[in-house]
């Protein structure tokens, strides 16, 4: 049996949406997200909670955001090996940077999760007998 703390979503993708990344990750099949080398692709229906910590919810963030938290999910489920943490969190200043977000903030965010967001690449599923 597996058990998984619940979390507070407070965004849906409401349609397919294709990211193309700037690293090459492999391949990941998840039912609702796939990566196929340097493309992802998220399923209508995926939920995640958006730009984390003290910080705004900006356009130039929400893209970008979803992307990164498709990565930890996937280093959470074993789907990723945990040594992509730094390559993600590159792959969220590169994406927030593309999007028109200022040098300085997309460096203030990217130090931000290497900092505190290792912890968030831990599984939340708790085996139980």
């Amino acid at each position: 049996m597996k058990y998984q703390n619940k979390r507070s979503w407070k965004y849906r993708v409401y349609k397919y949406s294709e990211f193309t990344l700037y690293s090459n990750y492999g391949n990941v099949a998840h039912k609702y997200f796939q990566i196929v080398g340097n493309h992802m692709f998220v399923k209508a229906g995926y939920l995640w909670d958006g730009p984390s910590g003290p910080t705004v919810d900006s356009e130039n963030f929400m893209s970008p955001s979803l992307i990164h938290d498709v990565l930890f999910q996937c280093m959470r489920e074993g789907l990723l090996s945990r040594d992509h943490f730094k390559l993600a969190n590159k792959e969220l200043y590169y994406q927030c940077r593309e999007r028109g977000m200022s040098r300085f903030r997309a460096s203030y965010v990217k130090k931000a999760v290497d900092w505190f967001g290792k912890s968030n690449i831990k599984s939340d599923i708790i085996e139980v007998d």
